[in-house]
């Protein structure tokens, strides 16, 4: 930015606009902002339509100057969107303050590990972010919508939940894994029963559950199985609350492993296994009234 002295258009003429300027005479248009003979030449060689005028901006000019807060402004990053956003939250239960003045941003793609004292908030977090419980004070935005009473189903659509203990029914696991995908809004996902059994491999399980009757099965079983629905149903966010507290270190680290290998999955995970911790890449604390990032002293 030209805090401290004037922009290169300023130094050429005030009055004319550099958008003007560009689509009207790009000649000119580097001319005024003193680009070298060698940038300029770049027109004597056939770059002279507004297409090429772009895509010279793009391949380098623009990290050269700031246009004046204009569409053609310096930058050397992209923005990454958001998907969870929660600004000064709030939350009582039964007239008792859970949290006070929490703020989170998260990326999407990201994998966030929250720890905290029990009692400090972090499952009434999750149910908050799932609409099951209103702030007193605060917002939240899921992929810059706001979650309000109206629209907190669509949004819902957009995340899965694991809870420590999955409720998972009666039947047999498959059954279990397809009724999900019978409901509406994911009938286009019936399909992705073919996938449960790669998946069941992946998280140490052995293909011949699927037709075991769920209520045989062992705490982490039903944690894992809990875990293959949620991802058969490819929501963008995955919220897990103590979801592998059950698992043996290495079934454990197979939930991390492949949970990390989806990029484009944002997970935000209550978790007090090292594991988890050392694999994320941002780590949160909720006290009550603070956030702590990752790598921040202790």
């Amino acid at each position: 930015m030209y805090s401290n002295e004037e922009s290169p258009w300023q130094k050429a003429e005030p009055s004319l606009s550099p958008r003007f300027l560009l689509l009207s005479d790009p000649l000119n248009f580097f001319e005024r902002i003193n680009l070298s003979v060698f940038d300029r030449s770049l027109f004597s060689m056939g770059v002279t339509t507004l297409r090429d005028t772009f895509t010279v901006a793009l391949r380098g000019l623009w990290t050269k100057y700031d246009f004046d807060g204009m569409l053609f402004k310096a930058k050397e990053t992209c923005l990454e969107q958001i998907a969870i956003d929660i600004d000064r939250l709030s939350v009582q239960v039964g007239g008792q303050r859970v949290f006070s003045n929490f703020s989170l941003r998260l990326a999407k793609g990201h994998k966030a590990s929250l720890v905290g004292p029990s009692g400090s908030g972090k499952s009434t977090l999750l149910l908050a972010l799932l609409g099951f419980v209103a702030p007193t004070e605060g917002t939240i935005r899921i992929f810059e919508e706001e979650l309000t009473a109206a629209s907190a189903w669509p949004l819902r659509t957009r995340m899965a939940y694991v809870p420590q203990e999955p409720e998972l029914g009666e039947g047999t696991v498959r059954q279990i894994l397809n009724h999900p995908l019978t409901f509406k809004n994911n009938r286009h996902l019936q399909g992705n029963i073919e996938r449960a059994p790669e998946l069941m491999e992946k998280l140490y399980l052995p293909r011949y559950l699927l037709d075991k009757d769920v209520t045989s099965l062992s705490g982490g079983e039903k944690q894992r199985v809990a875990l293959i629905s949620a991802l058969l149903l490819e929501r963008e966010i995955l919220l897990l609350d103590e979801a592998s507290s059950a698992l043996d270190q290495s079934a454990r680290q197979a939930a991390i492993d492949l949970l990390k290998s989806r990029k484009d999955l944002t997970l935000l995970s209550v978790t007090h296994d090292r594991e988890w911790i050392e694999a994320a890449d941002d780590l949160i604390e909720l006290s009550g009234v603070q956030r702590t990032p990752k790598g921040a002293g202790a």
